[in-house]
């Protein structure tokens, strides 16, 4: 499995268009073959931090050339700027259980 951590800071205007973008940029995203959920934490400061496993590297690569132009259209106008890329790489301990 490999998950990227991704940091963003939402803009504080415009909560309700975000949900709706975000919803259907989910949608979207959980078509994605290799696609294993998000884990989204409110860090403060309007700072989300998001982690999304993937199967492996190349499930999250193939998606992105479906999944970066949507963001940018969706999501990206609701930041105050680009999501940074914090860490990245093979996941090394998964205890996440599904309900």
């Amino acid at each position: 499995m490999y998950a990227p951590i991704r940091e963003a800071t939402v803009k504080p205007e415009g909560q309700d268009q975000l949900q709706r973008a975000l919803q259907e940029f989910g949608t979207i995203r959980g078509q994605q073959p290799g696609f294993r959920g998000i884990l989204s934490i409110d860090a403060g400061n309007a700072c989300r931090v998001t982690v999304l496993p993937w199967d492996d590297l190349a499930a999250h690569q193939t998606a992105q050339l479906t999944l970066g132009p949507l963001f940018a259209r969706l999501i990206e106008p609701h930041m105050t700027g680009p999501s940074a890329l914090a860490y990245e790489g093979p996941v090394t301990v998964d205890t996440i259980r599904t309900r």
